[in-house]
């Protein structure tokens, strides 16, 4: 996933339009890939996107979502 986003030159889009191409790049990995597979997919895309945009602190915990 990785690779083909740098082919793709994915970090060096503005935000609305990484989110969009990312979002069309984790359907089409979850879609030709088993279900046994997804969680190494989603992990892969979560540490991908991660690194795009790094965790800040919050002012207030996300009520019933933690």
């Amino acid at each position: 996933m990785e690779e083909m986003a740098a082919a793709y030159g994915a970090e060096g889009m503005p935000a609305p339009e990484y989110r969009e191409f990312m979002d069309e790049l984790l359907s089409c990995y979850l879609e030709r890939n088993d279900r046994g597979v997804h969680q190494h997919v989603l992990a892969a895309f979560a540490e991908l996107t991660a690194r795009r945009w790094p965790t800040t602190k919050r002012r207030r915990p996300l009520r019933g979502l933690i």
